[in-house]
């Protein structure tokens, strides 16, 4: 008996080595050979690479242009607009969150342009329509991207109405300009209706729906006195209500 012991004993050490030295072995192995990079323009399991976001409306890609003092005065003049007399804190919140987006725009349109104060780095159909063009890439929903677009037309229509001194776009300019993101906001308004009746259907189909709840009260009508009655205890077991804890 103890023989048979000692040699199951000395026959599972022998496993229990044999199959560490697989595992180092596999270590080994996976040590020295690291997987092959995978091919230009493919992922690690074979499929497209993800595209990278776009640094569209990071500050530190496209920032706006703060040393320049007839841009600061515009901006405060048209906060000032937006503000009016009594702003409400919840009008200021979205008068910041205005002034945000448009100055993601100016930094945008004004990179790499010597003399900003000029105001002539608007005068960019093309670049206009490249900015709302990045503003899709970054996954933006329509409805967001039209606050952007929007937002860059009421500070358009403030410039043009009320120029500062220094800015040296002509009307003609300034009428091209408007047009122009006019246009962006016709072209996106279908995709935003669209978003929001989706958007609908997805709320509506996550509610209950009227029939089950008329039919749940009938339903209840019936049961919940029927329940009561069956836990309704007999006279004699009930307690008094002075031995009830609490009770006075």
């Amino acid at each position: 008996m103890r023989s048979t012991l000692l040699q199951i004993t000395r026959l599972y050490r022998e496993l229990r080595k044999g199959e560490g030295g697989r595992r180092r072995r596999k270590r080994a192995r996976r040590t020295r050979s690291p997987p092959a990079p995978p091919a230009p323009g493919r992922g690690a399991a074979g499929g497209p690479t993800p595209p990278e976001p776009p640094e569209a409306l990071e500050p530190t890609a496209y920032p706006f242009p703060d040393h320049v003092p007839a841009l600061n005065l515009l901006l405060g003049e048209f906060k000032g607009y937006q503000l009016g007399s009594e702003p409400t804190a919840r009008l200021r919140n979205n008068v910041t969150s205005k002034l945000g987006r448009i100055k993601a725009f100016l930094g945008y349109m004004a990179r790499g342009t010597a003399e900003p104060g000029n105001f002539l780095f608007l005068n960019q159909p093309a670049r206009i329509r490249a900015w709302a063009a990045l503003l899709g890439q970054t996954h933006m929903a329509e409805p967001t991207r039209q606050h952007y677009l929007k937002n860059v037309g009421q500070f358009l229509d403030y410039l043009s109405e009320t120029p500062p001194a220094a800015c040296q776009l002509s009307s003609t300019a300034l009428v091209l300009i408007r047009r122009e993101v006019r246009a962006l906001i016709r072209g996106i308004r279908r995709r935003v209706v669209v978003h929001e009746v989706r958007t609908k259907q997805a709320k509506e189909s996550r509610l209950i729906p009227k029939a089950s709840l008329v039919r749940c009260h009938r339903t209840a009508g019936r049961k919940i006195p029927a329940l009561l009655g069956k836990q309704a205890l007999p006279p004699f077991q009930q307690f008094p209500l002075f031995v009830l804890p609490g009770h006075q």
